[in-house]
């Protein structure tokens, strides 16, 4: 039988009343006229949801905790933050300032070594590591006063001079994620930050995606910076509130 216009149909999940996080069955349900055998089972595999492969994919990502607590940095807070770390001693100072300037998550500025900064391009090289397979690298442009500073803490240049050196496969800084985890926060608490949820390096890297969104990048540039698997997630910083919110609404105002 042939199938004139266009197939209508939405997806139904029944919950399993034992267990209401696992869904019992999932079905397609057509809205228009009789579908072949071999259509449907061809549709169903293409619309259904592998959850288990999203989940190794995608972000979560929330700005709000369930109390209605923020939990991103600021701008405000930003500024503190990064004045803190510019205070700090050297080898704290180019990990927060890595982490300021490039919104990358721990684990990620934890594994940069020196084969992975390119100075003359102005960025940093990360291996996205919320992804599928390993091997997956993202540029993320810097300042190049924050390059300067780093490759003279750190001597980069040396190092990349001698490609042959175990040193430019060696991490920049010999931190376990514990330790940076706390280092970071110290940080923000002698910047002077109010605390709250929002007081933690998850917070600066969200921060740095609201400060990203406020300052016009486009979506899919950020969406490359931060290494987000897809556009839906990188879009949930465009929900930004207070000052940020204002800032992107008073372009319709002026």
């Amino acid at each position: 039988m042939k199938q004139n216009g266009p197939i209508l149909f939405h997806i139904r999940t029944l919950k399993n009343p034992k267990s209401p996080s696992s869904p019992l069955k999932t079905e397609i349900i057509f809205r228009n006229s009789l579908i072949l055998k071999q259509n449907y089972v061809q549709l169903f595999q293409m619309a259904k949801i592998d959850k288990k492969k999203q989940t190794a994919t995608d972000e979560k990502i929330q700005l709000f905790d369930p109390q209605g607590n923020r939990l991103y940095l600021t701008s405000e807070e930003r500024a503190l933050f990064l004045k803190a770390s510019l205070a700090a001693e050297r080898s704290i100072r180019t990990f927060a300032t890595t982490m300021f300037y490039t919104g990358c998550r721990i684990s990620e500025a934890l594994r940069l070594t020196p084969r992975r900064v390119d100075i003359s391009g102005n960025v940093l090289i990360f291996e996205s590591l919320k992804k599928r397979k390993d091997g997956v690298f993202r540029a993320v442009p810097v300042p190049p006063d924050f390059l300067d500073t780093l490759n003279m803490v750190h001597d980069i240049k040396i190092i990349q001079s001698r490609p042959k050196s175990p040193r430019i496969d060696n991490p920049l800084w010999e931190l376990s994620r514990t330790t940076a985890w706390r280092r970071i926060k110290e940080l923000m608490i002698d910047s002077g930050i109010n605390n709250g949820p929002h007081l933690c390096p998850k917070g600066l890297r969200h921060g740095y995606g609201v400060e990203a969104i406020s300052k016009g990048i486009p979506l899919n540039m950020l969406q490359k910076w931060m290494g987000h698997a897809k556009m839906e997630t990188t879009a949930i910083y465009a929900n930004a509130v207070g000052e940020e919110q204002h800032d992107i609404a008073s372009r319709m105002w002026s």
